[in-house]
């Protein structure tokens, strides 16, 4: 089965601002979903992250430096693509736009591969399990919002059969955000687990003096409180905190993540599969993880794509402990069955579909 083209597909969603981190406000989502069609009609479909920035360069590198790479060779060759696609980065300047081009490719052919064998993607990953934890993720800052507003959301997300939440920190002034931890404790019980995002928007003294404050409001881990590059500072948080520390959602390379293991700056290593390459290396990273007993959670914030992909790579692998489920960035969710991914018990059950489960084509969109 040859391929006969890549073809990637910018969809842009207007927002309101009215949300934010503490880093920025939404006013656009742009998902960028890559098809790999074949000589015979079959098409895969896959994902690259396309926020943070305008989606331009991305198509292009999509479309003009790595689909000339695939193009005409055997759609089941992953193996020989990921290689290709990886050395391709190499000798760039621009790694990190080639990793999450090249993650889009490498989901949509895990995609062709899961549908030409008529078994779904979990299982040809090493079919761990047929389920997958996740977790609710918002408690988002807003201009109008109260912190009893972002109590009853999250107790709100409980009553929908989630046990773990996830909540952002750092926008605000430490008293404030200590308040709105303790709020959210409260309103959730002692029985739910409670995570924090910094989005890197501390400095390791600001952190640390944080992680110990909402230390009595068992939390269950510290993700990404200080500048991505300073893996020292994160160490620090880490081993002098009492909370342990999750990241780095959007680092691209297996050198940061081997680089914070070894310096012991992270308890669960998180990921994003549009970031790091797809599922070939989702898979190596958790190799990785799991070689040192770590584990190992996946980072979504876009669409249905990347949410099957994260899924099926969770249920696939031992050592990855659950996947955010975001109640804000799960984009293009109307495309797909309403039973496709149901929560129960916080655990999602992939179906028998074959590959990802989704039946979508570049002329939907």
């Amino acid at each position: 089965m040859k391929i006969a083209a890549v073809i990637p597909k910018l969809i842009t969603f207007d927002m309101d601002g009215s949300l934010s981190n503490p880093r920025f406000a939404w006013r656009q989502k742009h998902i960028v979903l890559v098809f790999i069609v074949t000589e015979s009609g079959a098409v895969g479909v896959g994902e690259a992250w396309a926020s943070g920035a305008t989606p331009d360069a991305l198509m292009a590198t999509i479309t003009d430096d790595l689909a000339p790479l695939i193009v005409g060779q055997d759609a089941f060759a992953i193996g020989r693509h990921w290689a290709a696609l990886e050395g391709a980065a190499l000798v760039s300047a621009r790694r990190g736009i080639f990793k999450t081009g090249q993650a889009g490719i490498d989901i949509a052919l895990w995609d062709l591969l899961g549908k030409a064998a008529n078994l779904p993607v979990f299982r040809l990953l090493g079919g761990f399990s047929d389920s997958a934890a996740v977790y609710a993720s918002a408690g988002l800052y807003g201009p109008q919002k109260t912190t009893e507003d972002l109590a009853n959301e999250l107790a709100g997300y409980v009553s929908q059969g989630f046990d773990a939440v996830k909540m952002k920190v750092g926008g605000a002034p430490h008293s404030e955000d200590v308040e709105r931890v303790r709020a959210v404790r409260d309103a959730i019980g002692p029985d739910v687990r409670l995570m924090v995002d910094g989005v890197y928007a501390m400095d390791p003294p600001v952190a640390l003096r944080l992680s110990k404050a909402i230390e009595p409001y068992d939390i269950y881990w510290f993700e990404q409180p200080v500048h991505p590059d300073d893996i020292d500072g994160m160490a620090q948080v880490n081993l002098r905190g009492n909370i342990p520390v999750a990241g780095n959602e959007n680092a691209s390379e297996q050198g940061h993540f081997v680089a914070l293991m070894e310096k012991h700056a992270v308890r669960f290593v998180q990921a994003d599969v549009l970031v790091i390459g797809g599922l070939s290396d989702g898979r190596n990273l958790a190799a990785l993880a799991a070689s040192r007993h770590l584990p190992m959670t996946l980072h979504h914030a876009s669409s249905i794509v990347g949410l099957a992909a994260s899924l099926h790579l969770a249920a696939g692998v031992a050592n990855i402990e659950s996947v955010e489920y975001h109640m804000v960035h799960r984009w293009l969710s109307d495309r797909v069955p309403a039973d496709l991914f149901t929560i129960r018990e916080s655990r999602i059950t992939l179906s028998e579909r074959p590959g990802l489960g989704l039946d979508l084509s570049p002329d939907d969109f």
